[in-house]
């Protein structure tokens, strides 16, 4: 027969591993990577594109922007806006922020100037 101790410890093994592991960090590119039990979710709107992470069990982070370990689950988004646009964010009422608007620069054009030499 097992003692309390013995069936303590192998619940607590038990739930060790059905959470999984994930570890978040920066390559000598600079380009965020994520490996272990994640989700990733990409959603590209116009000009913008945003990536969600969601992880559940232990994750470490070793970025500069967010680094720390975290116990439960975790989500990171990240949004880029692409070229010559602008965004406006809010947040929502559960918390998260959202893209309101979002509209593309138009190219200024540029004059140019001829001059005239006259001899």
């Amino acid at each position: 027969m097992l003692d309390a101790f013995v069936i303590r410890k192998i619940a607590w093994l038990f739930l060790l591993f059905q959470s999984g592991c994930a570890l978040h960090y920066t390559d000598r590119l600079g380009q965020d990577r994520h490996i272990g039990f994640v989700s990733i979710k990409i959603a590209k709107n116009g000009c913008l594109l945003t990536n969600t992470v969601n992880s559940i069990g232990l994750s470490l982070d070793l970025t500069q922007d967010s680094g720390g370990a975290n116990v439960g689950m975790r989500t990171i988004s990240k949004a880029y806006i692409v070229g010559d646009t602008n965004a406006e964010f809010e947040e929502d009422k559960q918390g998260s922020i959202v893209v309101t608007k979002y509209n593309t620069l138009k190219p200024e054009k540029k004059n140019s100037c001829a001059i005239n030499s006259s001899n």
